[in-house]
């Protein structure tokens, strides 16, 4: 990219154009990779014909076989949107949009085009548009095994200090904090920086109100470096991205230019690409040439992104409290949601065992009311249909008599469920027996139901079950404890 000196003049005009002023703003990934560059020309050049020599060789060799292995799976990468709030003002609603934008983009299920029209792309670019098969999840687990919603709000600075990345072999991090005006956003190519996250400015994240760039596609041009593509003009006059079903075209494009744009003898500029510098609303598109490069960059420069586990946990995280975990006997409680997790429209379903009312579907049920002594549980399920999942959380009250001071002797069921994940069959150990075990379907449907007087270990065959979530319900006279399993076939 050319560096473009503007010299603010006041004559009769007025003031620079808006295309001029925005055209330093699109992106700075080339002006950070030649930062890397001037620590030593030499040795990065080097390494940059190498490592482009290592990408054309996978492609032409080991690409195919992998297409077959990989069997048509999709690759889905985890991701962990890190927000410094001191300097921008994203709210949660804004991150799901962004990551529905990029999935849209990279699976080429997106609704906009050049003009509205599908049948406004030029047949010969539409003939290359590609699925990439590469989709993106906010991170449902974070690098120690911990739930997360894959949304971090930073509170300390105004910018990333250097500690804030999480595992980057493992997740794609993306960093939203003011960048000072200079640039939309920005990244290092995987070949040449891999430990580098996609920083973006608050303004063009998601979906805004700027006048240009306010579809989310800053984010999917960066991905598109950090997944190793170029600029498509190569970043040099008719310069090369290393695709072969990009056309050769002279420099970047701004605004959005009627077909054919026709430079460097080209049949026109492919300016509806994500790695163009044009409108939001102006681009729609990658290659097929282009999906090519960034599974090979995925495979030799970000592995840890096949098998990673950050997508591995449920999207909801059931928790709460209660205003009082200790009551005397015919006192009463209230107990407050604190779950996490990326759906707006949840259903609450609480069980209170020994409570009056028994059940409630509040958010924030008050005044439940203890009558016996004893030691109880409170059991919230929690699902959106947002991400179609469920969670369970179990909670415990104890009642105490108001004269005596003390508990009952009714003690907690323990019991433990073994492998969890399961392929179906599993084994339920329980600390006592004289129980009632109950397994029903994330609807609520039993699917097994069975008492249980003297046995201590219970096996359990759901081989006939469809792949999911269950839950496995333990029941005496006082106590009900509930635990999740999975199963994976």
């Amino acid at each position: 990219m050319k560096k473009i000196a503007l010299l603010i003049l006041i004559t009769t005009f007025g003031c620079l154009s808006y295309a001029q002023v925005t055209q330093l703003k699109r992106c700075s990934t080339y002006e950070k990779m030649e930062e890397l560059r001037a620590q030593d020309p030499e040795a990065f050049d080097v390494k940059k014909s190498e490592q482009e020599q290592i990408l054309q060789d996978w492609i032409k060799t080991e690409y195919p076989n992998w297409v077959v292995q990989r069997g048509g799976n999709v690759i889905t990468i985890p991701v962990v949107v890190h927000i410094w709030d001191s300097t921008s003002t994203v709210p949660d609603a804004r991150v799901y949009e962004q990551i529905i934008t990029l999935n849209e983009d990279f699976r080429k299920v997106n609704a906009d085009t050049l003009s509205g029209d599908t049948s406004s792309i030029p047949e010969i670019f539409d003939v290359v548009r590609a699925d990439t098969e590469i989709q993106f999840c906010l991170a449902s687990t974070d690098p120690n095994g911990n739930p997360t919603t894959g949304i971090i709000r930073q509170t300390v600075g105004g910018s990333p200090g250097g500690s804030e990345m999480w595992d980057y072999e493992s997740y794609l991090n993306i960093f939203v904090y003011d960048l000072g005006g200079f640039a939309l956003g920005f990244t290092q190519l995987a070949s040449g920086n891999p430990n580098y996250a996609v920083h973006i400015d608050p303004n063009y994240f998601g979906n805004t109100s700027d006048f240009t760039y306010n579809l989310g596609r800053t984010a999917t041009h960066e991905v598109g470096h950090w997944l190793d593509l170029n600029h498509i003009w190569g970043d040099n006059n008719c310069g090369n991205d290393q695709v072969s079903d990009t056309p050769t075209q002279e420099q970047s494009n701004y605004s959005c230019p009627s077909h054919p744009n026709i430079t460097c003898s080209n049949d026109g500029d492919m300016f509806m690409n994500y790695m163009d510098y044009t409108d939001d609303d102006c681009m729609n598109m990658l290659t097929e040439g282009q999906k090519v490069r960034m599974i090979a960059a995925i495979n030799n420069y970000r592995p840890g992104l096949l098998s990673s586990s950050g997508c591995s946990g449920s999207r909801v995280d059931a928790a709460f409290s209660a205003s009082n975990t200790y009551v005397f006997e015919g006192s009463s409680t209230n107990f407050i949601d604190e779950s996490i997790g990326i759906g707006s429209n949840w259903n609450y379903r609480w069980e209170f065992n020994g409570g009056n009312p028994s059940t409630s579907t509040d958010q924030n049920p008050t005044n439940i009311t203890y009558d016996n002594v004893g030691h109880y549980t409170v059991v919230l399920y929690i699902d959106s249909a947002e991400v179609s999942d469920v969670e369970v959380h179990s909670y415990e009250i104890f009642v105490y008599d108001e004269n005596t001071g003390v508990e009952s002797d009714i003690m907690k069921v323990d019991f433990t469920v073994f492998p969890n994940p399961s392929s179906g069959k599993f084994t339920v150990t329980l600390d006592e027996g004289n129980s009632e075990i109950i397994i029903s379907d994330i609807t609520g449907k039993v699917i097994l139901n069975k008492i249980i007087t003297s046995q201590n270990v219970i096996d359990i065959d759901l081989t006939n079950e469809s792949n999911g979530s269950y839950f496995v319900h333990i029941k005496t006279d006082n106590y009900t404890s509930v635990k999740k399993i999975q199963l994976i076939k």
